[in-house]
């Protein structure tokens, strides 16, 4: 019984450790900071755009009739975190960044073990199936737009899935940049995959270097 108290004991005590040092990586608190830094990431990149009738906008609705984006009719009802013109139309994001600390253990568990995670099995990609079935997607839909989940890790991991849209955004952006980009700079596509990416790390970084008492 001795035994058996202490091996759950410490494995408790592991777990607490585990939790502490992502703490600011899946604490619930955090996502909304995230979330708002990963879309200032996405319009600071569209920078060159702003003042056209390209626009990157924030927090928008879908207009049932036209497809069109239009301001919020109520706080809770903006299927698009992010909107742009593309080719196709109206196409509404939805960033979300899901990796739950029980899935983390669980993922580890499994490489571990030497089983490679699915893509269906990816917190993220999760998400981004749960998004595509809310009412608001189906609206855009509707409304004949487009609506993309786009899902990332807190780790700032970005699923296939994912960097296809970001790969069709970046297309539309540079499509309607007033100025192309120069031979020899890094892709559109590749600048801002890694903004997001930054975005989605930098903010649990600084949330960490508030923290008063050091991790254990």
């Amino acid at each position: 019984g001795t035994i058996v108290d202490d091996r759950s004991k410490r494995q408790h005590q592991r777990t607490a450790a585990i939790q502490s040092r992502r703490h600011h990586l899946v604490c619930s608190g955090h996502f909304t900071l995230r979330h708002s830094a990963i879309v200032k990431a996405i319009v600071t990149h569209a920078a060159d755009l702003r003042g056209t009738s390209h626009e990157v906008l924030t927090e928008r609705d879908v207009c049932d009739i036209t497809g069109a984006s239009v301001p919020p009719r109520q706080r809770d009802v903006r299927p698009g975190d992010i909107t742009y013109e593309a080719d196709i139309g109206m196409v509404f994001v939805d960033v979300t960044v899901s990796t739950p600390f029980g899935s983390v253990l669980t993922q580890a568990a499994e490489i571990r073990a030497g089983s490679v995670p699915t893509s269906q099995e990816d917190p993220a990609v999760r998400a981004m199936l749960r998004k595509d079935r809310l009412p608001d997607a189906k609206r855009v839909r509707k409304a004949g737009s487009h609506h993309r989940a786009m899902g990332l890790s807190v780790y700032g991991g970005i699923p296939a899935r994912t960097m296809r849209h970001i790969g069709q955004m970046a297309a539309a952006f540079e499509a309607r940049a007033p100025l192309a980009t120069p031979p020899g700079q890094r892709s559109r596509v590749a600048r801002l995959a890694a903004a997001i990416a930054i975005a989605a790390r930098a903010e649990p970084a600084r949330q960490l270097a508030k923290l008063r008492a050091p991790l254990p």
